[in-house]
């Protein structure tokens, strides 16, 4: 059955090379006249978007306001349903300990690629209340060690840039407001339990594999602030920082990384391949849950 279900998934990566709605992405990120009503469209103050997983469906709040950049990027990309098909590449929860559900990528290379490339500053927006707490969704951003170029930043490391890849904050994650990762929406408690609970999306791949240490004799880990910046180890052009420090050797391994003694790796995904290679590669993880429909549904 699984090997039937990887063949699929390939012939579906085959078809999605072809697929309109992805070149119609690719010139919407490239701003051409095609898709500009679309770009130009000013966020509402308030809106929602519902989003179908293989999970379930929760719903994201929006308040323009708290995150005024980020909630304009995130209004267009609903409104292109830009999330449809992508999958949920990044779920670090375990029985004690809960940290991030990551999604946004579309696991179409070119897409990505073009979207990438339109990364949107974020240097004006600072950190509202009550910041990254449970059920907040933020962006993934570059992160740079802080040189006093973001002006919000007050932490050692600053994000800095934003493009698709967000973030579901499943714990009390307020330790990343310093680094100015600026929360835009909210996700109602009951499609928290329902959509990121212990029944739901896939968290058994553990943190991704690039993420992780170098080989099974070398179990030193990223610290938990380092996990937010997932993006900086696999964006093009990365930053100086792009792959995050490890723990000193007398801390605990991390206990998000689960390696596959039989297969000498780690079983997470690796970002670097799936920007690369997309959903071919990703046929490896079958059981990974993925986004089915977005829709806005709410504007007010």
């Amino acid at each position: 059955v699984e090997r039937m279900w990887v063949l699929v998934l390939a012939i579906a990566a085959l078809a999605r090379a072809q697929d309109p709605a992805d070149r119609f992405l690719i010139e919407c990120a490239e701003l051409l006249p095609s898709c500009a009503a679309i770009m130009r469209t000013p966020a509402p103050p308030f809106f929602a978007t519902r989003i179908s997983t293989t999970a379930g469906t929760f719903t994201i709040h929006v308040n323009t306001s708290m995150a005024p950049p980020m909630a304009q990027r995130f209004y267009v990309l609903s409104k292109l349903a830009y999330f449809d098909g992508g999958p949920f590449y990044r779920v670090l929860r375990l029985p004690t300990q809960q940290f991030v559900a990551q999604f946004g990528y579309r696991a179409v290379p070119a897409v990505d690629a073009a979207w990438m490339a339109r990364q949107t500053s974020n240097e004006t927006v600072r950190v509202l209340p009550p910041g990254n707490i449970r059920g907040t969704v933020a962006f993934g951003t570059n992160e740079y060690p802080n040189t006093g170029r973001n002006p919000n930043c007050t932490g050692s490391f600053c994000s800095i840039g934003f493009h698709v890849e967000l973030f579901v904050n499943l714990a009390n994650n307020t330790r990343l407001d310093p680094s100015d990762f600026a929360a835009f929406g909210t996700i109602e408690p009951a499609d928290m339990d329902a959509v990121f609970g212990d029944q739901g999306v896939y968290a058994g791949y553990g943190e991704c594999a690039d993420l992780c240490a170098a080989s099974a004799h070398d179990h030193a880990a990223p610290t938990h602030e380092a996990r937010a910046r997932s993006h900086a180890a696999t964006t093009r052009g990365a930053p100086t920082h792009s792959h995050p420090p490890r723990k000193e050797a007398s801390e605990s391994p991390d206990p998000y990384c689960e390696w596959d003694p039989a297969q000498h790796r780690w079983l997470g995904v690796n970002l670097t391949a799936m920007l690369a290679d997309g959903w071919p590669y990703l046929a490896a993880f079958p059981r990974l849950d993925r986004v089915i429909s977005t829709k806005l549904v709410e504007e007010i």
